[in-house]
């Protein structure tokens, strides 16, 4: 090893790790965003859910809702939860407030498809639009 010191072959290694390690610790930057990468530390993607997971606080009063939409489409949703909060005291708390935003936004699409479609508010499975469109009640 010392002869290979005095000789410079090992600065030349040295050189070549170097970059190596210096390659390595600019990648660090970036690798902590893929998290664990051993196959059995990762979680697996089980894609959006299509049931709930609690019981919908706002399944009472949405009616309610849909009505003041009716009234003023224009209303966002933290708008909304304050009236029912006023109306309804000591119902909703505050961290339900996100609840009532995305059913909010999902509010558009229902109408657009009860007017397109002609279909119930409920969600549809693929089974039941294909054979509503091939039935030819739909027609394009």
């Amino acid at each position: 090893m010392l002869a290979q010191l005095e000789a410079g072959v090992a600065r030349a290694e040295a050189a070549q790790s170097s970059a190596e390690l210096s390659g390595f610790v600019a990648g660090l930057s970036t690798v902590w965003r893929d998290g664990e990468v051993r196959p059995a530390h990762r979680k697996r993607s089980t894609g959006q859910r299509t049931y709930r997971t609690r019981v919908d606080p706002f399944e009472a009063v949405w009616p309610q809702v849909q009505q003041w939409l009716n009234e003023q489409p224009d209303a966002n949703a933290k708008e909304l939860f304050l009236r029912l909060q006023e109306s309804k005291a000591g119902t909703f708390a505050p961290g339900q407030l996100r609840t009532l935003q995305r059913r909010v936004k999902q509010w558009p699409s229902e109408i657009v498809r009860q007017l397109v479609l002609g279909l119930e508010s409920e969600p549809v499975s693929k089974q039941e639009m294909y054979a509503t469109f091939n039935s030819g009640e739909v027609r394009l």
